[in-house]
């Protein structure tokens, strides 16, 4: 059987977690006079950042949407003082997928805003309408694509990849 994706969480797995996401967490937390243990977060490790603050702070006085700010502004202080740094080979073993023909997805629990910067140069950007977000907010982000669900995707692969095959065609022509 052909491989005809690959699909990757970012953190840890194709960059290094160069902030110490579970530190941000608590002191967001804090902040904001909420506590998590380290067991209860490691229990929401990789879901929507958004949703664990939202569920962490229910019955609380806390307003969820200013923790999340907080811990949005934490975070991306926190990976401008670190870095970010790709875990070691995977770049070469990304390229290795796509000069193969093989799609690389990438997923993760971080909302748009922090995404963008870790993912700069990576790839394709997709907006999936069946997700988590309405078309209006999908496009305040730039996209490649805004599919209406990801069952779209193997289509806007093949489209993609036939258009990518169509261009080095012509270029080889020349």
């Amino acid at each position: 059987m052909r491989i005809r994706l690959v699909v990757l969480d970012v953190g840890g797995t194709v960059i290094h977690d160069s902030a110490d996401v579970p530190a941000v967490f608590k002191a967001a937390l804090s902040r904001h006079g909420l506590s998590a243990t380290d067991s209860q977060l490691h229990t929401w490790r990789g879901a929507a950042k958004r949703e664990v603050i939202g569920r962490l702070a229910a019955g609380s006085k806390a307003d969820p949407e200013q923790v999340y700010a907080t811990f949005q502004q934490l975070l991306i202080a926190s990976f401008a003082e670190h870095g970010v740094q790709p875990i070691d080979g995977v770049e070469q073993a990304i390229a290795a997928l796509r000069a193969s023909a093989v799609p690389v997805a990438l997923t993760t629990g971080f909302d748009r805003k922090v995404a963008d910067g870790l993912l700069a140069g990576v790839g394709a950007n997709l907006g999936v309408l069946s997700g988590a977000h309405a078309r209006t907010r999908l496009e305040k982000a730039p996209h490649d694509a805004i599919l209406a669900s990801a069952a779209e995707l193997p289509a806007w692969i093949e489209r993609r990849n036939a258009s990518g095959r169509d261009a080095e065609k012509k270029e080889a022509r020349q």
